[in-house]
C-alpha cells in the first residue's frame, strides 16, 4: 500500500468519526472515568496530548492542569473539540492542527499523553520525540489486543492495513531506545 494512502486514509475515517462524538463519549465514559484515575497529574503542570480526538481526555484533564496543549490532524475533530472547550468554558487548550511526525520546534511539557492514538509509520522516531519532549513522564494508552478486525478494516478502507499498534510493539520499541516502562494492563471493551 502507498503510504501516503494509508495516511490520508486514516485522517478520513478520523474526519467522519467526529460526527460520532457524542455516541463514543458514552459508549467510552467508564473507560474516560478508569484512564483519568490513572494518571498522576498535578494542576501546576504542563500537559500534551497527542491525537485527542473531540476532546474525550483533554476536556476533564484540561479542568485539572495549568495548561494543555494538543496535536491533532483532522480537523473535523479539532471543531468538536472546540465546540467542547468552548461548552466547558475552557480556555487553557492550545490546538496544532498536525500530524505528531510534522510538528518541530516544540516546547517541553511536563506530562506527555497519547491514548490509542499511536497511527505513526515510523513509531520508534515518534516515541523518542515523546520521550524527549516530556519534562516529567509520558503515558501511553494503547491496545492489548486486536484494535480493529481485519475484514472490518478491508470493509471501512478498502486495504487490508494495521492502523494500530498493540502495546506489546510499543514496549519492545521503547526497551530498544532503553525505556524501561511500566505496564499496567486495564481490561475494557466496548462494542459498536
Amino acid at each position: 500500500m502507498n503510504l501516503r494512502r494509508a495516511r490520508a486514509l486514516n485522517i478520513k475515517f478520523w474526519d467522519l468519526e467526529a460526527d460520532n462524538s457524542d455516541e463514543l463519549n458514552e459508549l467510552m465514559k467508564d473507560l474516560t472515568k478508569k484512564q483519568i484515575e490513572m494518571l498522576d497529574i498535578d494542576y501546576n503542570e504542563t500537559l500534551l496530548e497527542i491525537g485527542p480526538g473531540w476532546g474525550r481526555l483533554t476536556i476533564p484533564l484540561a479542568k485539572m492542569v495549568k495548561e494543555i496543549c494538543v496535536v491533532e490532524p483532522s480537523k473535523n475533530m479539532i471543531e468538536k473539540l472546540q465546540k467542547n472547550a468552548q461548552l466547558n468554558g475552557l480556555n487553557n487548550i492550545r490546538i496544532i492542527n498536525k500530524r505528531w511526525e510534522d510538528v518541530d520546534d516544540l516546547l517541553e511539557y511536563d506530562v506527555v499523553l497519547a491514548s490509542f492514538s499511536l497511527l505513526m509509520l515510523d513509531l520508534k522516531k515518534a516515541l523518542e520525540k515523546m520521550n524527549s519532549t516530556a519534562k516529567e513522564r509520558v503515558y501511553i494508552f494503547a491496545s492489548a489486543d486486536e484494535w480493529m478486525p481485519r475484514g472490518i478494516q478491508k470493509a471501512l478502507f478498502n486495504d487490508d492495513i494495521k492502523i494500530y499498534s498493540d502495546y506489546i510493539i510499543i514496549l519492545n520499541l521503547l526497551y530498544s531506545i532503553g525505556i524501561r516502562a511500566n505496564v499496567q494492563i486495564l481490561d475494557y471493551e466496548y462494542k459498536r
